[in-house]
């Protein structure tokens, strides 16, 4: 279990970042010319072993976030779940876009702390949650929003189990990716495309295209099996 930070530990450790698809929003990030695991190994004893991915805005973080302030018809005065929120940009999207109230759920516990401060920093409130994939119960009408969640195998499997698991008890389910291997591939249904600038050592390349989508419900994919993107 990683060490919990405090907001102001967090404060001491980051910058402030305007992600480059939400410029009106920003987030706790790594210091300017600092890579992932210099910053893990300096500040060690303030964030514990684990990876601090909530350091780095992912692309299909800032893309979610995106559409959702595009399109805040989606969140409007609903329920909104982050689900594995990292720094919490989603969730602030989601807050700033008109949503009714938004809780921020990951398993570790300094990516809440993150989220706390993103939501701080923007003037927004936001509910934080330690839970994992497998526990989270979906809430009648809440909208379900999930970002960079197949960075890995067994991450991938069961990001996409937990979805389509929420997905079939009625729950909005809107996640975005970059085309990473284990992403839900049927029952899916494309809703917006953005090319996000992102840091080389994460992607291959300076920009990646990512990609928003719904993920269909029951009745969908039980009228028209495998028809959908």
């Amino acid at each position: 279990m990683p060490t919990l930070m405090t907001s102001s530990d967090l404060q001491a450790i980051t910058r402030p970042l305007a992600c480059p698809l939400t410029p009106g929003l920003s987030v706790p990030a790594l210091p300017d010319h600092e890579t992932l695991d210099i910053f893990r190994t300096r500040h060690a004893e303030l964030i514990g072993a684990g990876v601090p991915y909530w350091a780095v805005s992912w692309p299909g973080g800032q893309a979610l976030a995106r559409f959702l302030l595009d399109r805040p018809d989606m969140v409007a005065d609903r329920r909104v779940i982050d689900l594995g929120c990292g720094s919490g940009l989603i969730a602030a999207a989601a807050m700033r876009a008109g949503a009714a109230s938004v809780l921020a759920v990951d398993h570790d516990p300094n990516a809440l702390v993150a989220a706390e401060e993103t939501a701080r920093t923007n003037g927004v409130t936001v509910e934080t949650a330690l839970d994992d994939l497998e526990t989270l119960a979906p809430e009648p009408g809440a909208v379900i929003c999930a970002g960079d969640l197949w960075y890995e195998p067994i991450t991938a499997r069961r990001a996409t189990a937990t979805l389509t698991r929420l997905a079939a008890g009625a729950t909005l389910v809107l996640f975005a990716d970059p085309g990473r291997p284990g992403r839900p591939r049927l029952g899916i249904v494309e809703l917006a495309c953005y090319r996000v600038p992102v840091r080389e050592e994460f992607e291959r390349a300076g920009e990646v295209e990512t990609r928003v989508f719904k993920l269909a419900d029951r009745d969908i994919l039980a009228a028209t099996p495998g028809s959908i993107c």
